[in-house]
């Protein structure tokens, strides 16, 4: 029997994590293209990779998630966005199925551009 971690015994007792990994090595066997498809429904921000220093934000509720592409609903302008999965690097998955009233409304777009040698954010 495998020795368990206070993160599995609080998991596996807390009925909130129903969906949640039995033990920790479970975290591990998902990919990025599972995790997603597990957050469908709820709204995300994604950071895109566009050449070697540029990332582009988008939001949007995550509407379909494949091995190559996820795709975002922009409720506010009534349209879907498919984007490029290889370019994707980060995904902030909110614990709602609205834009949470902390984030400010925008074109459901902003670039950052990322000095050489330093690091975003």
């Amino acid at each position: 029997m495998q020795d368990q971690t206070p993160l599995d015994e609080i998991m596996k007792n807390d009925p909130s994590n129903m969906d949640a990994p039995e033990n920790t090595n479970e975290w591990y066997t998902e990919s990025f293209a599972e995790v997603l498809e597990k957050s469908i429904g709820y709204f995300v921000t994604c950071e895109f990779l566009i050449g070697s220093n540029n990332l582009v934000e988008r939001s949007g509720i995550l509407y379909a998630a494949g091995m190559n592409f996820v795709t975002l609903q922009e409720p506010e302008n009534d349209r879907y966005m498919v984007c490029d999965m290889y370019s994707l690097k980060f995904v902030t998955i909110y614990n709602s199925r609205t834009r949470p009233r902390n984030l400010r409304q925008s074109d459901g777009y902003t670039i950052n551009a990322q000095p050489r040698g330093g690091y975003y954010r």
